[in-house]
């Protein structure tokens, strides 16, 4: 028995698992009424499945309704990029339950700081977050004798680098601080003369840093991959969308999100979540974005020779809807950026499976 869930949306996560085979026939049931059913809409994009979302969270935070009541669930991490920037721009706090916030994780904030370096030398914070990354061998000790020579000195970090061959007590290292600051030098020529998506492929490129995170063969690992190739969609999205694009304005709008606090002095917050974060949680008003093949079920999972493989995100279809008390909201976009170029998408068979008396299809565009 469940006692979180009307009996629409317990009905719809039943019509849903009962595909799969390896299940044993247990239903979930309640003596709760009916309530409302569960709504799907399909949208153009990304973006105006986000703006949806979120229209309805401040719709029924004008009604009274708690934020912290509030979910929305999406099947992979960096999903949640898009959220975020509708959210900080309509000023809905939230928290990012079992992640980091996009743009403070570790592979953002590592590119990111190679962008500002290329668009400011000066920037020593970020210099300094890159010298090592991926690792070059130029130690702590080193980088605080270049600090220690630009200040006597009256010049700035990166000229110290520049230079390393004539700054006392470098040694070695100076063969690599070139290597580094010609790598900016280099990158700075490809900004100016091929554009914003050429600098950022440019980086991953001469620093390998995808190239070893896929060499590490890790869940995390892929994670992260996934997160870079989103943020490459920002920076895509970005120089399509602007008339005159600068990489000053790109970290601007970078920064506005990136440094808005989210709402971490109230606890009145809208939860952002993958499905496996949601396990074990339960709200009375639950978004679940994203509802495309191969994004939901993931596409290695429609790939895979093992049958279980789709189970297992069935499973997790089911997790997410029995996740709502009240009510479900399910969205798909019928086009989304992947790394950079727009795919079409079909609908998730799992909406499909949901037994059609049970579904409201808002605006359908399937």
């Amino acid at each position: 028995q469940n006692y979180r869930s009307t009996a629409n949306i317990l009905n719809a996560a039943n019509g849903v698992i009962a595909n799969n085979q390896g299940r044993k026939d247990k239903r979930l049931w309640t003596d709760q009424e009916d309530g409302e059913k569960v709504i799907y809409e399909c949208f153009d994009n990304e973006y105006s499945e986000a703006e949806s979302v979120i229209r309805r969270i401040v719709e029924l935070k004008r009604q009274g309704k708690a934020l912290s009541d509030m979910a929305v669930l999406y099947r992979t991490n960096n999903q949640s990029r898009v959220l975020e920037e509708k959210l900080i721009m309509e000023g809905v706090p939230y928290k990012l339950v079992g992640g980091t916030n996009f743009y403070d994780r570790k592979e953002i904030r590592d590119i990111v700081a190679y962008l500002k370096s290329v668009n400011n030398r000066d920037d020593e914070i970020s210099l300094r977050r890159i010298i090592n990354v991926p690792r070059r061998g130029i130690g702590d000790t080193t980088v605080g004798r270049l600090a220690e020579y630009s200040m006597a000195n009256g010049i700035d970090l990166f000229s110290a680098m520049d230079m390393a061959e004539t700054v006392p007590g470098v040694g070695r290292a100076a063969g690599k601080l070139k290597e580094f600051t010609d790598l900016i030098f280099s990158l700075s020529d490809i900004y100016r003369e091929e554009g914003l998506t050429a600098l950022f492929d440019a980086i991953l490129e001469k620093t390998e840093y995808v190239a070893l995170l896929k060499a590490e063969g890790t869940d995390e690992a892929k994670t992260r991959v996934e997160n870079i190739n989103e943020l490459r969609n920002k920076v895509v999205s970005y120089e399509e969308g602007s008339e005159t694009p600068s990489l000053t304005e790109l970290l601007e709008e970078i920064a506005l999100v990136a440094d808005t606090d989210t709402g971490t002095e109230t606890d009145d917050r809208v939860s952002l979540m993958t499905l496996h974060s949601a396990k074990g949680l339960e709200f009375p008003y639950v978004f679940m974005v994203g509802m495309e093949e191969r994004l939901f079920p993931s596409g290695l999972s429609m790939d895979s020779d093992d049958p279980d493989a789709l189970e297992e995100e069935r499973r997790l279809c089911y997790v997410g809807i029995t996740r709502a008390m009240k009510e479900l909201r399910l969205s798909s976009a019928s086009s989304r950026m992947i790394n950079g170029s727009r795919n079409y998408t079909e609908i998730s068979r799992f909406i499909k499976e949901i037994p059609s008396n049970l579904l409201i299809r808002k605006a359908d565009r399937a």
